[in-house]
């Protein structure tokens, strides 16, 4: 399908600005997405360290039938 002359240079125009749009709205999007696994990342090292259970046993055999 060929286009007339006039025409390619509106849709050679259309095709250029909708590629700036969503290069502007990607980058702005990529930035925004750094800055927030950046934040996060420096807010895990402020984290309260809570120690884990070191076995699977439980220490009153009454406790075990009360969670079955």
């Amino acid at each position: 399908m060929k286009f007339p002359e006039p025409m390619l240079e509106m849709f050679d125009s259309l095709i250029l600005s909708l590629r700036e749009a969503l290069s502007y709205a990607l980058s702005s999007v990529f930035m925004f997405a750094m800055l927030a696994i950046a934040l996060t990342v420096l807010l895990t090292f402020f984290l309260k360290e809570i120690k884990l259970r070191t076995s699977n046993e439980y220490e009153e055999e009454g406790s075990l039938k009360e969670q079955q």
